[in-house]
């Protein structure tokens, strides 16, 4: 089988030759090389990276709620301006042939959200971005950080595969409670092997793809 084919099967609930690996099945990409990645590694499943919106005002130094709550008008403008920017990078890349996007969301942890901010500025519009790519042949969605990510909030968001660090100590077991599916981590009991590695990488791809 190839990578993509390996990856497309899991999602599907089919069996494999092997256990699947986003390191090693997959090629996540910036948008602006989807088309370049397409050809140089064919077999590979290709997604590009797309920043939620939460994760495009953390990487700009956008203090979001900062804005909402002093100017709900003119905050809630600027964050219709990220979400509309993330829409816009996850057409272009299904426009280039990706095989879907791998949706990235920063800052629904405590470090940077209450479950109150999160909750009632960004996972509505979360679903809303992602329910829009459903078309695309696999979405990957990965919850980024390891000090209590909000999984319980964003566990029914639509992706073919859901991705998180598991030393955040959520573990397979508790997210097949959350959600059906593919699951995605580094972790033995999961679905398709996701390394450390790989999900440090994506903040090195994510400063391309602003």
């Amino acid at each position: 089988m190839t990578g993509r084919e390996r990856l497309l099967s899991v999602a599907k609930g089919k069996p494999t030759d092997r256990r699947a690996s986003i390191a090693t099945d997959c090629q996540i990409v910036p948008v602006d090389r989807v088309s370049q990645a397409l050809k140089e590694k064919p077999d590979l499943l290709t997604l590009a990276l797309v920043q939620s919106p939460l994760s495009r005002a953390l990487q700009s130094n956008t203090p979001i709620y900062d804005l909402i709550q002093a100017d709900p008008i003119k905050g809630n403008e600027r964050l219709d301006e990220l979400c509309l920017a993330t829409q816009a990078r996850a057409v272009d890349a299904l426009g280039q042939g990706a095989d879907g996007i791998c949706y990235l969301i920063e800052g629904a942890s405590p470090i940077h959200s209450t479950p109150m901010q999160y909750g009632g500025h960004f996972l509505e519009r979360d679903r809303e971005i992602l329910e829009s790519l459903s078309a695309a042949k696999f979405n990957l969605l990965v919850i980024a950080g390891s000090e209590e990510p909000y999984i319980d909030f964003v566990s029914d968001l639509q992706a073919d595969a859901f991705g998180w660090d598991s030393s955040s100590n959520w573990s397979p077991a508790q997210v097949r409670e959350l959600r059906p599916g593919a699951l995605a981590a580094n972790h033995a009991e999961a679905d398709i092997e996701f390394p450390m590695s790989t999900l440090q990488a994506l903040a090195q791809i994510q400063e391309a793809n602003a």
